[in-house]
């Protein structure tokens, strides 16, 4: 530790001589030799210090500052915006994947079945008939688009199966005919017509059946024939109007239980709600004939 004094007091008194040296040689131009082996300068003391704080310039400040302009340039500032999310956050609940809907089981309804309606007939209603038929067509305002008449004054059995019938086939060709009314005989159990014109129901019967068969999609009704007579008048050609009328609701009686055929019983409903005749005691006034019509419709149905 002594000896350490004694050398730095030494060097503290050398010091001032040496300056003054180096002073002196810097005033007179001269350079000192450094490239010889004695050119070297003396250590001053600086033994005990850190050598490699010895060989660096003294410069930390100005080497700090730049050091730390250094990272400010390279280091890109902080952002501090959040980043923008891809997707918007949802707010409803996560539902299972696996978890199936399902509906409340209700219990089905009892199957309604609509009640049955009858649809309107739309074909043709056709009147087969004599002299009674031929006038409601004359008196009667009848639906012109569905009734047609196949009838004529004094016929009988002979012009149904030469007109009638076949006028009724060409008919049937070219329409529907929903529906047959049937009306004759009145000519055939007439007291004064001859023997060679007279026919049986049985005959009138066997052709109303071969219509039938013909045409199974059509209803076919057998009319009753309306009394004759009546008010006091008398028909001519008839001794008497009330054995007529008999053998006449019996000769349409045995057409109808022969045949497959429907019955509109006209006489029964004139004779209980009346009806008028005209002079000849066999045709009925105008409005006869349209309750006639009226009620065979009503009783078909139609």
């Amino acid at each position: 530790m002594r000896l350490h004094q004694k050398r730095s007091s030494r060097t503290l008194r050398a010091l001032p001589a040496l300056l003054l040296a180096l002073l002196l040689c810097a005033c007179s131009g001269n350079t000192p030799n450094m490239t010889g082996p004695a050119a070297t300068l003396p250590v001053i003391g600086i033994g005990e210090l850190d050598a490699d704080a010895a060989t660096k310039p003294d410069n930390t400040e100005a080497t700090t500052e730049s050091e730390s302009a250094e990272t400010e340039t390279d280091t890109e500032p902080e952002s501090t915006e959040a980043p923008a999310s891809s997707e918007a956050e949802s707010t409803e609940e996560p539902t299972s994947a696996t978890e199936e809907e399902t509906e409340p089981e209700t219990e089905p309804e009892p199957e309604t079945t609509p009640e049955e309606t009858k649809a309107p007939s739309t074909g043709l209603r056709v009147w087969i008939g004599d002299a009674r038929f031929s006038a409601i067509h004359d008196t009667v305002s009848y639906n012109k688009s569905r009734d047609y008449f196949i009838s004529g004054w004094g016929v009988a059995y002979y012009w149904m199966i030469n007109t009638a019938v076949p006028a009724f086939d060409a008919l049937a060709a070219q329409k529907q005919i929903d529906v047959v009314y049937w009306s004759l005989g009145a000519s055939d159990i007439t007291e004064q017509v001859s023997d060679k014109n007279y026919q049986s129901a049985e005959k009138y019967a066997a052709e109303l059946n071969k219509l039938i068969e013909k045409y199974p999609d059509t209803k076919f009704y057998v009319l009753s024939y309306g009394p004759v007579g009546g008010n006091g008048i008398k028909p001519s050609d008839v001794k008497d109007a009330k054995t007529y009328n008999a053998t006449l609701r019996s000769f349409t009686y045995y057409v109808l239980t022969h045949t497959n055929t429907s019955y509109i019983d006209v006489g029964a409903y004139l004779e209980s709600s009346g009806y008028t005749v005209k002079s000849d005691g066999r045709q009925y006034e105008a409005e006869t004939n349209k309750r006639i019509y009226q009620y065979v419709l009503s009783q078909s149905e139609q």
